[in-house]
């Protein structure tokens, strides 16, 4: 078909000469600058942060806002960060709905889109999540305590299988991760379930240490994701996960490097990152990254037809995920040049064309996109910390 030899083709020339050594000092400036230029003030006074410093989506993502505390949350004005997430879990659902978004009218949305599904699987995690960034890093066993019954009661609200893993109905699917939520992923699906590990396990850790909350609970959510994962999605012969059982039977990018950063596929990852490395012309451009090796594109998506090939969630270049895959990389001898690379390369193109959603050749995204900027943050402090930089 045409529009695979034009995100070849676009793949090709878009790969830029190598980078000198990361410029970690604007990145952290960029950062910083976003984080501010994101901030919109609700009805009550909240310093809401929005997911762009150019005024594109003009309300609290969950699972933006968690991307920018888990690998920022240096940068945050702690009073900020806790009024800010209490903003998000005043707009839990009574059912256990995490909202996807809240407005600064104080108005919880719960799906993705224009009303395209009841809601989103991964926005319980996420909320688990900002839970989690909070305690780490300001431990505060009353705020702690106070919000971790609704992480509890939508842990039990999203569908699972007998397995344990997220399960999405092939016949009513939901979005089930924000950064493909145009995208029907059914069946078993990889990335919401580790989602759920990573915030099953934090949750566990958090309950102890406060004594509040159900460990056991949360650890029987850990203990099943890690025990039928394997069995479920993973494909030795290509070491990567699938990404769906059933719709969207791919190998994920995005999901395979993520299970690796949380611990749950350790057994796997020399085999997950010889696959990367091997596949990166068909899944890197300008230190960027896609969600499939191209030139695969998704097969069923929510509403309709699937973006245009090559763009957006279907096929562009993401720096988002770059927050967990650069670290796996470098803990590798044989990655940690090219996670050093990347990163030069991902910053030296925020740099000249500004730190976009997504790329592919001269396709973009949103402008200023603050995950961008704060994942890739988050990755450089972890490979400062590893001693590479």
């Amino acid at each position: 078909a045409s529009w695979v030899l034009t995100i070849v083709a676009l793949a090709i020339s878009a790969q830029a000469a190598p980078s000198g050594p990361p410029d970690i000092a604007w990145l952290r400036n960029e950062t910083a600058r976003l984080l501010a230029g994101c901030q919109l003030v609700a009805h009550d006074g909240t310093h809401l942060f929005t997911p762009d410093a150019s005024s594109s989506y003009g309300a609290q993502w969950t699972r933006d806002f968690a991307y920018m505390l888990l690998y920022a949350g240096d940068l945050f004005d702690p009073a900020q960060a806790r009024a800010a997430i209490n903003y998000t879990f005043n707009g839990v659902r009574a059912d256990g709905a995490f909202p996807d978004r809240v407005t600064a009218a104080g108005q919880p949305v719960y799906s993705p889109g224009n009303n395209w599904v009841d809601h989103a699987d991964d926005n319980v995690p996420f909320g688990a999540l900002l839970l989690a960034a909070h305690a780490a890093r300001w431990p505060d066993r009353s705020f702690f305590c106070t919000l971790e019954p609704k992480v509890r009661l939508g842990m039990q609200f999203i569908n699972k299988s007998s397995l344990g893993l997220v399960y999405n109905s092939p016949i009513t699917p939901n979005c089930t991760y924000g950064f493909t939520d145009t995208v029907a992923k059914t069946g078993n699906v990889l990335f919401t379930s580790l989602l759920f590990y990573q915030a099953a396990t934090a949750m566990t850790k958090y309950s102890t240490q406060f004594s509040c909350g159900d460990v056991s609970f949360y650890s029987n959510i850990s203990s099943a994701i890690a025990h039928n994962l394997d069995g479920a999605l993973w494909d030795g012969s290509a070491g990567m996960y699938y990404a769906a059982d059933i719709d969207n039977h791919l190998h994920d990018v995005w999901g395979s490097a993520f299970a690796v950063s949380i611990g749950v596929a350790s057994t796997h990852a020399d085999a997950i990152v010889g696959a990367l490395l091997q596949s990166q012309a068909g899944i890197v451009q300008r230190g960027q990254l896609r969600h499939l090796v191209a030139p695969q594109v998704w097969t069923r998506c929510i509403e309709g037809g699937c973006p245009t090939p090559g763009t957006y969630q279907n096929g562009a270049f993401w720096g988002t995920p770059l927050g967990w895959l650069l670290p796996v990389l470098a803990a590798s001898s044989q990655g940690k040049p090219v996670a050093v690379q990347m990163l030069a390369d991902a910053i030296a193109d925020y740099k000249a064309h500004g730190t976009m959603e997504c790329v592919n050749g001269p396709y973009h995204g949103v402008v200023d996109y603050v995950a961008t900027a704060t994942n890739t943050y988050g990755a450089a402090v972890a490979l400062a910390e590893m001693g590479l930089l």
